[in-house]
């Protein structure tokens, strides 16, 4: 579910069309900010609103379009919804504050609170963007897209703040096969997918990889110390619950798995992987 609050007209205007095929309710109360876009996932007993409240709008009409397969990397490593992350780069937003808030009943918790600037750079049907973030584990996210050659190749390079940095080389809108299988590092609670095969099969831990030429299906499970009370999955399905969501996948695609779980009464997350099926 999308929510809208925006008092600045030409903002307004893109919001509201990617808004037209969503459900669009009233705005939580974020008045202290010009323009306010929000997500809800769940049900009436457990659900969690991440919104996305602009504190500088774009500066230039150069907006940042970008092809689902970098949408769906960067997301992934930034843990943001992909929906909000493509409304920050489609409106050239420069700065603002990413909230994700979870409701139990009557209960409320703030799952994050992260600021966020933008820094772009777009000349020559090339795109360089670094998106920093304060209060996440992730300092510094770099993109850049080279259209010049037709092909959208480039890459993404997330730098850290408790680990190492990770890069993602994309070629011709897919992860690079060999980077796929060298980002396997989990938290306590994290999200494993893996890409069906006839063999023997085990989830790797925020990202997989896997070659072929014919359909199949990625699975995504949730990890956690303890069984979850409850699990809220708005990727690859939002009618998915308990641990597992399966989806079809075809060759050249990537997809991802997004999902909040409830242990001993508390919410946590998101928790997501991507799931990345290269054609051979």
């Amino acid at each position: 579910m999308l929510t809208i609050r925006s008092t600045t007209s030409c903002l307004a205007a893109s919001l509201v069309l990617t808004a037209l095929s969503l459900n669009i309710t009233a705005a939580p109360n974020h008045d202290s900010f010009a323009d306010s876009v929000c997500r809800e996932h769940g049900q009436d007993g457990f659900r969690v609103s991440e919104c996305l409240d602009i504190l500088s709008p774009a500066l230039s009409e150069k907006n940042i379009v970008l092809d689902d397969a970098f949408i769906v990397q960067l997301a992934n490593g930034l843990l943001w919804d992909q929906v909000l992350l493509r409304e920050v780069l489609d409106s050239g937003i420069t700065q603002g504050i990413y909230t994700r808030t979870a409701y139990i009943e009557d209960k409320q918790w703030i799952l994050g609170e992260h600021s966020f600037t933008i820094d772009s750079n777009i000349t020559n049907q090339k795109i360089h963007v670094i998106i920093e973030l304060e209060g996440h584990s992730v300092a510094t996210a770099e993109l850049f897209v080279d259209y010049s050659s037709g092909s959208g190749d480039g890459f993404i390079s997330f730098r850290a703040l408790d680990a190492n940095d990770t890069t993602i080389f994309i070629r011709d809108g897919q992860m690079s096969l060999a980077e796929s299988s060298e980002y396997n590092t989990a938290a306590s609670y994290y999200m494993g997918c893996f890409i069906d095969t006839t063999g023997f099969d085990t989830y790797k831990a925020n990202r997989c990889g896997l070659g072929g030429s014919t359909p199949s299906t990625a699975s995504f499970k949730v990890f956690s110390p303890s069984t979850p009370d409850s699990v809220i999955w708005t990727l690859p399905s939002s009618s998915c619950s308990g641990l597992f969501c399966d989806a079809p996948i075809s060759p050249g695609e990537s997809i991802s798995g997004y999902a909040y779980l409830v242990i001993n009464g508390t919410p946590i997350g998101p928790v997501s992987a991507t799931a990345n099926y290269f054609a051979l």
